[in-house]
């Protein structure tokens, strides 16, 4: 089994806590075709409305492997292209990134049997590297650094994750050159009711509350669940998701702020639709 790339070591349970928590009005629109789909998004926020169309095209029969290009812009004037191959040669994926304010970059990612890999370079000269390892069906560990051009180390982060039992997921990862420790959970109790927390400590600040978020899930039906989560700050989510088919979502969201509660409430909706 492979543990996945080190980025996912700990998706478990940031995706319970962050995914489907509707604060602002968004609509999400994949349309498919033959030859590829557009993805149209729009985002009412606060501050304004941002939106963004993306074009993806599939040359997968025309270079022999899967591959895809996209191109990205918005209504802020940025332009963003991908290029994606994979199985360049077996387990081996490549991914080029440019955009209208000259940031390019490529990664390589190597996934084989228990190892994971990748490599980040970007055109200023800094890069990314991490190597995750699926130790047994109970443990997977991962390390991550980054550096720039004046071989200088910026982060050395290490990971461990432990699952003792099929219904417990437990992540730890020390952030070496941050000196912060950040501990999440995730317990599937039944069928229908789940949990998850995470913790951060800063060993800098001894006198320094953790922060941490604990967040509820429970499943309504086949189709609707229920969504919650609160974290230090004392602010509050509840999301209600409804899937009506494959292709369509729905997501409302009531956020508030319980320091505040006359002027801290806000309301959010999500809606995924796939033509």
């Amino acid at each position: 089994m492979n543990p996945g790339l080190y980025a996912d070591l700990t998706k478990p349970t940031a995706d319970f806590i962050k995914k489907d928590f509707a604060e602002t009005f968004k609509l999400d629109t994949t349309f498919k075709g033959k030859y590829g789909s557009i993805v149209a998004i729009t985002d009412i926020k606060d501050s304004g409305v941002v939106a963004s169309v993306q074009p993806k095209a599939d040359f997968t029969k025309y270079l022999g492997k899967i591959s895809n290009g996209s191109f990205t812009v918005d209504t802020n004037g940025v332009k963003k292209g991908e290029f994606t191959i994979e199985n360049i040669v077996p387990g081996l994926k490549a991914i080029a990134n440019g955009d209208s304010k000259q940031n390019f970059s490529t990664e390589f990612q190597y996934k084989k049997d228990k190892i994971a890999f990748t490599l980040f370079g970007h055109n200023n000269k800094s890069f990314n590297t991490s190597l995750a390892f699926y130790i047994n069906p109970t443990f997977a560990v991962g390390v991550q650094a980054e550096g720039n051009a004046k071989n200088t180390l910026k982060n050395v982060n290490a990971t461990i994750t432990i699952r003792p039992r099929p219904d417990v997921f437990i992540s730890i990862v020390d952030r070496f050159m941050d000196k912060q420790i950040l501990l999440s959970t995730l317990y599937t109790a039944t069928p229908k009711l789940s949990f998850a927390s995470d913790v951060t400590v800063d060993l800098k600040a001894s006198d320094k509350a953790p922060s941490f978020n604990v967040g509820t899930q429970y499943k309504i039906d086949s189709t609707s669940l229920l969504k919650a989560k609160v974290n230090n700050n004392r602010k509050v989510n509840i999301s209600y998701i409804h899937n009506t088919s494959n292709n369509t979502k729905f997501v409302l969201g009531w956020n508030i702020n319980t320091n505040n509660f006359k002027q801290g409430n806000t309301f959010g909706a999500t809606v995924n639709l796939t033509l």
